[in-house]
């Protein structure tokens, strides 16, 4: 692996232009991976993502500064079918070849053995890209890298293609327009569709001890009279606190984005976090409203209940994977700017031998954003939801060569042909009320919803 180190630079022109020159000077020896880094002093988001038609991702963690942007991709990994090796697996095999600078984001299905819609066709089962182009910005500044990885793109079409990203920077005079096109919006299930799975749900949750919960969602499909990049809706959406951060642009069309409030796993070598996170009350604008909501959430017996299954399972899976130095916080309340959560941190060291696949396949689905037992509610909801979620509700994040970090990829939206896929959901357990679930998956929807008021 060769790692490469520029001078830095003021602006992100001057670091796509001296890209460019060691690009042109360089007698590139394309046997090996390579990582060609500089320091920017300053960068921002709209000139960095610039050109469309191109692959795009952005990632922050809810906990800390950092952000990751990434350009083009010098590696894609999918899983096309469900029986094709997982393409978290094959990351998983690479990464001990990874630096600092060579980093893998994507995502795996909400459930795998669904038929795949439409609208979801071209992110597969999973998918992970190593950027051709890595922004790392942190509190220490900006770091911009230019990477090169063995078996992905050819090197002629990744010369091809660094050189054009790299000169659409240094070009760029784009100013995003205001979305001010009229579009309708289509609800499914519909609320007497709904109330209906509800219902069957609760039959099933009282009729069969193995069922202890469902988590049943919703799609609100928002129809545009016209096409616009939804990096729009993206940069308002990166103005929500306390949330995970993500957009995940497949350069053909499709966006999968969101801002999330829930942490699957985050480990940094041996040292792993998680969270079980359940239970919801809306927030108020008035201050003592909101406090009278606060404690209703602390003292509701439904939502304890429900929460305690989410736990439960992180817990059964942490002695599963026999983690030591276990701190488990006290149940406490996230408060976001539409709802607030019970939770519940949890964090220890792993075995160093417990790689990411295998985590993310002992933690997802969490009873959280599939229900208990985990595969009888992902059989209901296959059957009755009624849409496809695709990756809502899915691992969402990243993986590097001593680290990893994956969110739940709730409070999310899905962009495709002028149209926006805005999902959420609810758990339902006995005591559910079909009129109070909905009313929460409207407070939950408003994350994305409200980004057109602000746009308007």
């Amino acid at each position: 692996m060769l790692s490469v180190n520029l001078k830095s630079t003021l602006s992100l022109c001057d670091a796509a232009r001296t890209l460019l020159q060691w690009l042109g000077q360089t007698n590139i020896d394309f046997t090996q991976n390579f990582s060609v880094g500089l320091d920017v002093a300053h960068a921002c988001e709209q000139e960095f993502f610039c050109m469309g038609g191109i692959g795009r991702i952005y990632f922050k963690s809810r906990d800390s500064e950092l952000e990751w942007w990434g350009l083009g991709a010098c590696e894609s990994i999918f899983q096309s079918h469900v029986d094709d090796e997982s393409a978290l697996s094959q990351v998983v095999k690479k990464k001990s070849h990874l630096n600092d600078d060579l980093i893998y984001f994507g995502g795996i299905r909400f459930d795998k053995n669904r038929s795949i819609s439409s609208e979801w066709h071209d992110f597969r089962c999973e998918f992970f890209v190593l950027p051709m182009l890595l922004m790392k910005h942190s509190a220490e500044g900006f770091r911009l890298s230019l990477n090169y990885r063995l078996g992905g793109l050819p090197s002629k079409v990744w010369l091809d293609h660094a050189q054009t990203i790299l000169m659409a920077i240094m070009n760029n005079k784009v100013v995003l327009e205001s979305i001010d096109y009229s579009f309708n919006d289509y609800v499914y299930p519909s609320f007497d569709s709904y109330k209906t799975i509800i219902e069957q749900a609760l039959s099933l949750l009282m009729s069969n001890e193995h069922y202890k919960k469902v988590v049943i969602g919703r799609c609100t499909r928002r129809t545009f009279s016209k096409s616009f990049d939804p990096l729009h809706i993206f940069l308002r959406l990166k103005e929500v606190p306390h949330a995970f951060l993500f957009m995940f642009d497949n350069g053909f069309g499709s966006t999968f984005l969101g801002a999330t409030p829930e942490l699957l796993y985050r480990r940094i070598g041996q040292n792993f976090e998680t969270e079980s996170l359940a239970g919801t009350r809306p927030r108020s604008k008035y201050e003592q409203e909101d406090e009278l909501l606060r404690k209703e959430l602390f003292a509701s017996h439904k939502d304890k209940s429900e929460h305690f299954f989410v736990s439960k399972h992180i817990e059964d899976r942490m002695r599963e994977f026999g983690i030591s130095d276990l701190f488990t916080s006290k149940l406490e309340i996230l408060s976001l700017p539409f709802v607030q959560h019970l939770r519940r941190r949890y964090h220890g060291r792993i075995d160093e031998k417990l790689s990411d696949d295998k985590i993310i396949e002992a933690l997802h689905p969490t009873p959280a954003v599939c229900g208990l037992n985990a595969h009888e509610a992902k059989l209901f909801i296959r059957d009755n939801e009624g849409f496809d979620r695709g990756f809502f509700a899915s691992p969402i994040g990243y993986i590097a060569k001593n680290s990893a970090e994956f969110a739940v990829a709730i409070r999310s939206a899905l962009y495709k042909d002028a149209q926006l896929y805005i999902y959420a959901a609810s758990g339902i357990v006995p005591g559910s009320q079909a009129e109070q679930e909905w009313e929460e998956i409207e407070n939950k929807q408003k994350n994305i919803l409200c980004v057109f008021e602000e746009l308007a």
